[in-house]
């Protein structure tokens, strides 16, 4: 959506009061559009989740321009990524290979406040109130919460996995389960044995047959994610060719990375 008139009139809906649906307001906003309804399930403020919410150089960029984010949001920089193996001759394990990994990331619940903060006064913003679906209706679409029904011209779909929207939408699509289970931690990190030992400004991640894991260290506090999947179904890089070794890897990073893995991002 690009400039400031091309939904003027329209009158919009986003489903979902979370980062995405926060972003949808102000994208509305921006195009023009001065009658918008936001959809949160959850009544008050939303909970924190953490630091996982982590934005690329270039994007932020791009996003501070637009006015999603700016510099005053609390963030932590990325500069680098270490994959490891265990080895118990070294405190943080052995070190197959790094890579660049520019990045910025954000705590959860910091970084929707502040989009929260931005969504304008216009904007009605209905918290506990859980949308029960959506269909079409005449030139444009059906909003059906427990209190009746609401048509809007647009609807923007951003409540997650079970979405509503994407149910009207795609109603033959549904989640399927991808072969791996993902677990997600913080913990102070001076619980740590090694805890000085981290590197500042760096993504750990860890690999071993099945899984793997990455940590990611700030302000007195790690973040940590682990995966683990079966052997099938494999992600798409254990499909690519050995050929296609990345530089700056050792090969048996590519050789674990070419195992039965999950994907982390």
């Amino acid at each position: 959506m690009s400039g400031s008139h091309a939904l003027r009139g329209l009158r919009a809906a986003v489903v979902g009061g979370s980062i995405g649906g926060c972003a949808a307001a102000l994208a509305l906003h921006r195009a023009g559009c001065r009658d918008t309804t936001v959809y949160e399930r959850t009544a008050g403020a939303l909970a924190d989740r953490g630091v996982g919410v982590a934005v690329h150089a270039a994007r932020y960029a791009e996003l501070a321009a637009a006015g999603y984010l700016d510099a005053s949001m609390p963030w932590v920089r990325l500069a680098e990524r270490h994959w490891y193996v265990r080895d118990e001759r070294v405190p943080l394990g052995r070190m197959l290979g790094s890579n660049a990994f520019p990045f910025r990331t954000y705590n959860w619940g910091p970084l929707w406040r502040e989009l929260r903060a931005r969504v304008p006064e216009g904007v009605r913003f209905r918290s506990g109130t859980p949308v029960l679906s959506v269909a079409e209706s005449g030139a444009g679409a059906a909003v059906h919460t427990e209190d009746g029904s609401e048509p809007y011209d647009l609807v923007i779909g951003a409540d997650g996995y079970r979405s509503v929207v994407r149910a009207a939408v795609c109603p033959a699509v549904e989640p399927r389960y991808a072969g791996y289970l993902a677990w997600r931690g913080a913990y102070p990190q001076s619980r740590l044995p090694d805890s000085g030992s981290w590197p500042e400004h760096s993504c750990a991640y860890v690999v071993f047959s099945g899984a793997t894991s990455s940590s990611t260290a700030f302000r007195g506090r790690t973040e940590t994610y682990a995966s683990t999947g079966s052997s099938t179904p494999q992600c798409p890089s254990a499909r690519a060719s050995a050929a296609t070794t990345p530089p700056r890897f050792r090969p048996e990073l590519w050789t674990h990375r070419r195992g039965p893995c999950c994907t982390n991002s």
